[in-house]
């Protein structure tokens, strides 16, 4: 659990990291964003992850220590966040910190068990050493998947117009609805699909109501009955149908 939570503080302080890189840097090119430093500082808060994740946890042992340095560290960042837009109205790229996956962090809980049979401290040196223990391989496949995903997010909200996708979904919100409804009103009871006959009922009545001869209350109404040569079918209604 401490480890985990360092983990965690860790992914915080990079997300740092990276808004300053990303906010930092326009103010020296011109006061302009360009999407490449974007990318640079995704991937600079990608690749490092594994690296400041396990020194995090050779340095903060307590889990109420972590806890709150990652709430200061979030307060931080989120401080920057909301200064940010003067420069990068950008506010997606704070998105994708907080939701940076921690599967880089992978061969940290991989490790853990084996190094707690064995006594030995999780540390840098020991963790990411090739034993036959720890395969540094399956961390280093999860960054670069991490990256790639990271990338392609970025590009996607950068350069979808999101009032377009908006207005589409409202319009066919609005298209299902307007085909439901018209539906409802198209609809009719099952007895008007009944299959016509080609030859005359010998008994033919329709809209016939039926009254309680005691009380005078209407009982049955639209009582229909129709009989063909060696077939009956009859059609009740009543009160509320």
């Amino acid at each position: 659990m401490p480890l985990l939570m360092t983990c965690i503080v860790g992914n915080y302080v990079k997300a740092f990291i990276t808004l300053v890189l990303v906010h930092i840097l326009p103010w020296i090119l011109d006061d302009e964003s360009p999407l490449f430093v974007t990318f640079i500082a995704v991937e600079l808060l990608g690749f490092n992850a594994v690296v400041f994740g396990v020194f995090c946890g050779t340095v903060y042992e307590s889990t109420v220590s972590a806890l709150k340095l990652a709430i200061v560290l979030w307060l931080i960042l989120l401080y920057f966040a909301l200064q940010s837009p003067r420069i990068n109205g950008r506010y997606w790229l704070v998105s994708i910190c907080h939701a940076n996956p921690i599967a880089a962090f992978k061969n940290i809980f991989e490790a853990l068990p084996y190094f707690e049979l064995r006594g030995t401290r999780v540390t840098i040196s020991t963790l990411y050493a090739y034993t036959d223990v720890v395969t540094p391989g399956s961390s280093l496949i999860a960054l670069a998947i991490d990256g790639i995903c990271v990338i392609g997010i970025t590009m996607i909200v950068d350069n979808v117009e999101w009032s377009y996708v908006r207005s589409r979904i409202a319009a066919l919100i609005r298209r299902k609805e307007l085909e439901q409804l018209k539906s409802q009103t198209e609809r009719h009871s099952w007895h008007q699909d009944e299959e016509v006959r080609e030859g005359k009922a010998d008994i033919d009545a329709e809209d016939v109501a039926k009254v309680w001869e005691t009380s005078g209350e209407l009982s049955v109404y639209r009582f229909e009955i129709r009989a063909y040569p060696g077939e009956v079918s009859i059609i009740l209604g009543h009160p509320g149908a």
